[in-house]
C-alpha cells in the first residue's frame, strides 16, 4: 500500500507540473483523472461550503476564479489538483450563500479499508463512520 501511494504521488506530481505548463486542465483531466468527473474535463459543478471534505474545501475556495493550486491536496481520496472556474454568491434558506465551480483531477490512494472483504466494508458503511 505504501508503494502504491507513494507511486500515486509521483504520478499527481507530473500531472500538475503539465498542467501548470500546458493550461488545458479539461484535458489533462480526462487523460489522468481517477474520477468520474473527468469524462466532463473534471468538472464538479457548483458546490458550497460543508460539501466536500475539509482539506479540498479550504484549497478550493481560497482559490481566485481560473486559478490552479499550485501544490497537490491531500485528502483521504488521494492527491486533487483544483481549478476554480467560477464563483458566485446565491440566496439560499433565506441567507447569502457564497458557491463555487471547480474542476479537479484525482489520482486515487488505497488506504486500509480498500484492502477489507466485500462483506466487512458493508459493515464500515453501516456504523456511519465513513
Amino acid at each position: 500500500m505504501e508503494n502504491y501511494n507513494r507511486e500515486a504521488e509521483e504520478k499527481a506530481k507530473e500531472i500538475l507540473e503539465k498542467v501548470l505548463k500546458s493550461g488545458d486542465f479539461a484535458e489533462l483531466a480526462r487523460e489522468h483523472s481517477d474520477c468520474p468527473s473527468k469524462d466532463k474535463g473534471g468538472d464538479l459543478d457548483w458546490f458550497s461550503r460543508g460539501m466536500m471534505v475539509p482539506e479540498f474545501e479550504k484549497a478550493a475556495f481560497a482559490l481566485g476564479k481560473d486559478e490552479i493550486t499550485q501544490e497537490l491536496v491531500k485528502t483521504p481520496f488521494g492527491y486533487h489538483i483544483i481549478k476554480k472556474t467560477d464563483e458566485r454568491t446565491i440566496e439560499k434558506e433565506g441567507k447569502e450563500t457564497e458557491e463555487i465551480r471547480a474542476s479537479h483531477i484525482l489520482v486515487k490512494t488505497k488506504s486500509e479499508r480498500d484492502y477489507l472483504a466485500p462483506e466487512a466494508q458493508e459493515t464500515w458503511k453501516n456504523t456511519g463512520l465513513s
